[in-house]
């Protein structure tokens, strides 16, 4: 079904921009504070997608020189012991390796997967709050996710679960197409509520929770004139826009 916006509607700020035209297919956007790192295709509004080497670039930063002694084109389980002495030269602590896993197991709006490391202090109570941690990094190149990776990188940080490393959702934000009619009339609760649902803070997964609040039978639609999905809500009698959100990067 597809929702209709009159000509009279007002579309309000666009808080984002169209790098490509929506008749040609994905279209990757660029938000107010930060440079292409989501794309949507206008034909599929849930399947947006995070670009994974802005992501990491955006929350670790740029990655460290290592010794040559250290070969990055190996696996990182087979450099091990390498990288632990190597990150206990340039310390002075003991490290061990907290964490590995691979994005492909848990949800994730990634354009490609990848495996990642975090090795911290053994000193350390927790890793996500303490300084001078590693995180490695090896991306996928395609293909079967079991193999295909390409040289790892490693990258050194401080308080981990602030930089917004672990945040691979994007999340949703609605507000009615016509702001200044629709906002003077209705009591906001209802879209203040929304838009914490569909929030990544809120869910692992924020368009399952839009979906479950369309008004059934209504898909959202891409306007080529707001530069957005328009969408209709079971407990909301106006159009909404639907904008997607990247993850917040400190």
């Amino acid at each position: 079904m597809t929702v209709l916006i009159s000509l009279g509607d007002s579309a309000g700020s666009i808080p984002v921009r169209i790098l490509a035209s929506s008749n040609v297919g994905t279209c990757s956007i660029t938000t107010m504070n930060m440079t292409e790192f989501v794309s949507v295709d206008p034909k599929f509004w849930d399947c947006p997608s995070l670009s994974s080497d802005e992501h990491i670039s955006a929350t670790l930063g740029k990655p460290i020189e290592l010794p040559e002694s250290i070969d990055c084109n190996s696996w990182v389980s087979d450099c091990e012991d390498e990288l632990l002495a190597h990150f206990k030269e340039l310390t002075g602590e003991v490290y061990s390796i907290q964490t590995r896993d691979n994005t492909y197991n848990s949800e994730n709006d990634f354009d490609s997967e990848f495996i990642f490391t975090i090795v911290a202090p053994d000193a350390a109570g927790d890793y996500f709050y303490c300084h001078d941690v590693f995180v490695i990094i090896e991306k996928h190149l395609g293909g079967d996710v079991r193999g295909n990776y390409g040289p790892f990188a490693v990258y050194r940080v401080d308080d981990l679960a602030d930089t917004g490393f672990f945040d691979w959702t994007l999340g949703w934000s609605i507000s009615p197409v016509n702001q200044k009619r629709v906002l003077d009339q209705v009591d906001t609760k209802e879209i203040d509520y929304l838009n914490e649902q569909f929030s990544a803070g809120y869910s692992s997964l924020p368009t399952s929770q839009v979906r479950e609040q369309l008004l059934e039978g209504c898909e959202p639609t891409w306007s080529e004139r707001l530069k957005c999905f328009v969408a209709r809500f079971e407990n909301l009698e106006f159009v909404c826009r639907l904008d997607v959100c990247e993850p917040y990067y400190s």
